[in-house]
């Protein structure tokens, strides 16, 4: 189902029972239900304001980065850039912990000697 056709049953069950529980013996139970399905009709309306707000904010997005000339190719060659300087860091620490974790040889001996 679609989010408006999932909100169209849920508002229609949702009016069902508003009626329902003065018809039937466990209205108590009815009644119980009808207030989570407020809520989830209102979280499905909230959810739906949010994507109307993201959407229009994406299009600002890319409209100012249009203006600017930013473009897809530059964007995609700086996030490969800082990826790249990323994995560098992470290498020559990688390669400082090690040394540091396996001393030469003969700094080893000194250390033998001085215990």
């Amino acid at each position: 189902l679609s989010s408006g056709a999932m909100l169209h049953s849920i508002l229609h069950f949702a009016s069902y029972l508003t009626w329902y529980p003065f018809l039937c013996q466990r209205s108590f139970r009815h009644v119980k239900l009808q207030e989570p399905l407020c809520w989830l009709v209102s979280i499905d309306e909230e959810i739906q304001t949010l994507r109307q707000v993201l959407l229009a904010k994406c299009r600002r997005q890319q409209f100012l980065k249009r203006q600017l000339g930013i473009t897809v190719i530059s964007e995609l060659r700086d996030e490969v850039t800082r990826g790249v300087d990323t994995i560098q860091i992470f290498c020559k620490n990688a390669h400082v912990t090690l040394a540091a974790s396996n001393p030469p040889k003969k700094l080893r001996i000194i250390a033998l000697i001085l215990q």
